[in-house]
C-alpha cells in the first residue's frame, strides 16, 4: 500500500530539516524522497499532494514543481 511521511533532522547547526519520504507500494519497494524543507508547513504541503498523487494512482513527478528560470 503506498504511503507518505516526514522524517525530522537534525542539521550540523542545530537547525531541524523535515525530509519527505514516500513509496509506490508495499514494505518491499524502496522509499522514494520528495524533498527537504526548512518548515514543517512546506513538508506537509509536499506530502498532501504526493498523496493526492498516489491516490490517483500516479507516480509523483516532482521536476513538474521546479521554478521555471
Amino acid at each position: 500500500m503506498p504511503s507518505v511521511w516526514i522524517e525530522r533532522r537534525a542539521t550540523g547547526d542545530d537547525r531541524t530539516r523535515y525530509r519527505v519520504r514516500y513509496r509506490l507500494g508495499g514494505r518491499e519497494t524502496a522509499n522514494r524522497y520528495a524533498g527537504s524543507f526548512s518548515t514543517r508547513r512546506q513538508a506537509l504541503a509536499r506530502a498532501r499532494w504526493v498523496a493526492g498523487e498516489l491516490a490517483a494512482m500516479r507516480v509523483p513527478n516532482l521536476a513538474v514543481l521546479e521554478a521555471e528560470p
